[in-house]
């Protein structure tokens, strides 16, 4: 499993269920939106995102349910677009 980071490992492959996030740089936080309304779909899951606060390397963001109720905390790391769950 290789080097960490400050989010974790990273498991890319079909393996581990593909690559968390854009493995793209992400500028600003419509495009981090766009990575977790991405990620979340692709696993059929209907999201919001709700509150997103921009860090030094990294947005963090409130993922909600469709009722409005929030289901999970998440970073997406602006240099690799990398998407971690730290709720």
């Amino acid at each position: 499993m290789g080097g960490g980071g400050p989010y974790g490992n990273y498991c890319p492959g079909p393996r581990w269920g593909g690559p968390y996030g854009a493995r793209t740089p992400v500028r600003t936080a419509d495009e981090a939106k766009q990575v977790i309304e991405t990620f979340f779909s692709g696993r059929g899951q209907k999201i919001t995102v709700g509150k997103m606060e921009e860090r030094r390397r990294f947005f963090l963001a409130e993922v909600l349910d469709p009722e409005g109720k929030q289901i999970d905390l998440v970073v997406v790391d602006k240099r690799n677009g990398r998407l971690r769950s730290i709720y």
